[in-house]
Formats: structure tokens, C-alpha cells, sequence
């Protein structure tokens, strides 16, 4: 019956309560359905995070091996 109720929310409020799961929860939350996973990778979601103030601080780490040479980044972004 919850998921029928949710379900019947346009995607401006669905997006409006998923911009307050912490990004922790983000794949989990993808996982639920297409519908979630499709709000959640458009670019509205990160707007409405921001502008919620539900951004969080982290770390990216993004490493690979190019031919010889081998690189890794790390930087500090809003998740």
C-alpha cells in the first residue's frame, strides 16, 4: 500500500523527499525501482540536493593505468 501511495507522486515531490537520503543510501535507493533511479541520475536531483542543503562533503579517489604510465586523482567534492 506504501508503494502504491509513493508511487502516485508526481516527480517533483518524489525528487523533494529522495533529496534528503544521504548519498550513503543513493545506490540502494537506485535499486528500488526505475523511477527512483532515473530522478536520482538527473540533473534536477543535484540541484534540489544543493539548494535542500543535503549535499554532503567527501572524497573521490579515481585510479587506472594508461599504457606505461599509471595515474591517480584524488579530490574533494560535494556528494
Amino acid at each position: 500500500m506504501a508503494h502504491s501511495a509513493f508511487r502516485a507522486l508526481g516527480d517533483d515531490l518524489a525528487r523533494s523527499v529522495l533529496v534528503r537520503a544521504p548519498f550513503s543510501s543513493h545506490a540502494a535507493v537506485r535499486a528500488v525501482c526505475r523511477r527512483f533511479d532515473t530522478l536520482i541520475r538527473s540533473p534536477e536531483f543535484g540541484v534540489q540536493r544543493r539548494e535542500a542543503g543535503c549535499v554532503e562533503r567527501g572524497v573521490v579517489v579515481a585510479g587506472g593505468c594508461a599504457r606505461a604510465s599509471s595515474w591517480r586523482r584524488t579530490a574533494a567534492c560535494w556528494l
